[in-house]
């Protein structure tokens, strides 16, 4: 992937981002202060060792695709799921293993709760990221 290209991305990902960041304030009302502070700063950290894992590989994976992958597990892994959100990289997964083997809890983060007591699925809201992020926007999320 070309810097052009990722820079042809990065409106989509901030407002991705910003969405994420939404969700999250908004159970920040009801979740557990610590639980909230460390699953933010889980995805920071995850982040982080995206763009530099990406900054040392020749083809330069897209560090949000890396990112967005290593979060969808179980039944957001399946054939289908792979074929459109894209298939995980084990390379970037023993990377993050070798790096921050805590991060390995973002795979496994089920719900939050909002303010008004409705729950999100958070591995389906970051498998949908992926997908949109993929350009699958209406059949890769709730819409779908």
């Amino acid at each position: 992937m070309t810097t052009h290209s990722i820079t042809n991305r990065m409106p989509r990902l901030l407002a991705m981002l910003f969405l994420l960041l939404g969700v999250f304030c908004a159970g920040a009302l009801t979740v557990h202060a610590d639980d909230y502070d460390t699953t933010i700063d889980r995805l920071s950290r995850l982040q982080a060792l995206a763009r530099d894992f990406s900054a040392s590989q020749s083809d330069t994976p897209d560090p949000i695709e890396l990112t967005l992958a290593y979060t969808r597990t179980g039944s957001y892994n399946t054939t289908i799921w792979q074929l459109t959100a894209g298939t995980r990289d084990p390379e970037f997964e023993s990377y993050v293993s070798s790096n921050d083997p805590d991060l390995v809890a973002l795979q496994s983060v089920n719900t939050v709760t909002l303010p008004n007591g409705e729950k999100i699925d958070f591995g389906h809201l970051l498998a949908s990221m992926n997908l949109v992020y993929n350009g699958i926007p209406i059949t890769g999320s709730w819409g779908g």
